[in-house]
């Protein structure tokens, strides 16, 4: 089945937000990418610095959003473009949909600051979190390297009872470092936005001469006995779907709850353009009730 006129309209204009995405400097990748979410922001999202907190952050709500649960929500962007205000738009309309706050955070980017400074970042700004909130109503959520952050986080605090997050919302993560997956040769031509092209960007701007299999770098190797359910979201024509799917197995092979929603026809992070896209409203209804579902938060959504 062809992707709707819809998605094949919001997929272009993530794709011309970056018109040439391996020779633009990094400047210039920061601002586009920064451009095009900005402008996807609602005017009912309610935007907040969240004072005292060791990372750059951001709370992020629509009016009615219940305050007992919060999203901590990390942004995307390969680890060197992305901004926590580019998630904004993003941000709103988790609230929306599952009744929460969102704490954006944000993390210090490369090549400024290698490997492992994006993880030291988000297990900062969980610690802050969880000194404020019980770790029970904390709903871990990113999009692309951000969800593999979330990913990260959600194994480094899961032994403890008092640490360990309710769940985790992963909107096309990125896993692994090595992307043995065939599907990045095969969705090649499918996936303009998350390609083979951009992961040698990522090793050099970012893991540099870390371990690709170094489980802070890519979850899929890390001890996955014990984590939060888990909720992952990918599109079939992403290059990296077959890698999400490796994990998403492998957390259940360690007894886990991974539920896998595969969208056919959809592009990278699909569900940004939750506010002109069918597909991205759908996967995010799915989520606020995954987030109600596992912290507590009371119907609501639209």
């Amino acid at each position: 089945m062809a992707a709707s006129t819809e998605a094949e309209a919001a997929k272009r204009r993530f794709v011309d937000a970056q018109p040439s995405p391996t020779t633009s400097s990094i400047e210039e990748l920061r601002a586009n990418d920064d451009r095009l979410f900005l402008s996807l922001v609602p005017a009912d999202a309610v935007i907040e610095p969240a004072a005292g907190c060791p990372v750059p952050a951001d709370w992020v709500h629509v009016p009615g959003a219940d305050g007992d649960v919060t999203v901590l929500y990390f942004h995307g962007g390969g680890y060197f473009i992305g901004s926590k205000e580019g998630r904004h738009s993003l941000a709103a309309e988790i609230s929306r949909y599952s009744g929460a706050r969102v704490l954006v955070a944000g993390y210090r980017r490369a090549p400024e600051n290698r490997f492992p400074a994006a993880v030291e970042d988000a297990l900062s700004a969980y610690t802050w979190l969880r000194g404020r909130v019980p770790a029970s109503s904390i709903v871990l959520g990113g999009d692309s390297a951000g969800g593999g952050l979330a990913a990260i986080v959600a194994s480094a605090v899961k032994d403890d009872p008092e640490t360990r997050a309710a769940a985790a919302v992963l909107f096309s993560p990125f896993v692994d470092f090595t992307t043995p997956g065939a599907s990045w040769k095969a969705n090649s031509e499918r996936d303009p936005i998350s390609n083979g092209e951009m992961i040698p960007l990522l090793i050099e701007h970012y893991l540099g001469d870390g371990d690709p299999r170094d489980p802070r770098a890519s979850p899929t190797y890390g001890d996955l006995h014990g984590l939060p359910p888990v909720l992952i979201f990918v599109g079939g024509d992403e290059g990296m779907v077959d890698d999400v799917a490796d994990y998403a197995t492998r957390v259940r092979e360690a007894g886990g709850d991974a539920d896998l929603q595969l969208y056919p026809d959809m592009f990278h992070v699909w569900p940004a353009f939750a506010s002109i896209l069918t597909e991205g409203r759908t996967a995010l209804a799915h989520a606020g009730a995954f987030i109600r579902r596992h912290a507590g938060t009371p119907s609501q959504g639209q």
